[in-house]
């Protein structure tokens, strides 16, 4: 298990495509601009959201807390 830092949200919109998938709206657990709880994991941040939930998220979406 890799170490928790700190990763601000910088894009709360969709980020997957394709039939049946809708590219509309926003990620209602992320907050803009929030700092949350994140590991890395491959390319992409697995992050503690507004539920306490963890997810994985392309990394194009948040930037290191400073």
């Amino acid at each position: 298990m890799s170490k928790r830092i700190s990763v601000t949200c910088i894009s709360n919109k969709p980020y997957l495509s394709g039939e049946g998938l809708s590219t509309e709206g926003t990620f209602l657990n992320l907050t803009l601009g929030k700092a949350y709880e994140a590991e890395q994991d491959g390319g992409w941040w697995r992050v503690w959201d507004d539920l306490g939930e963890d997810y994985l998220y392309p990394s194009r979406m948040f930037e290191l807390t400073a």
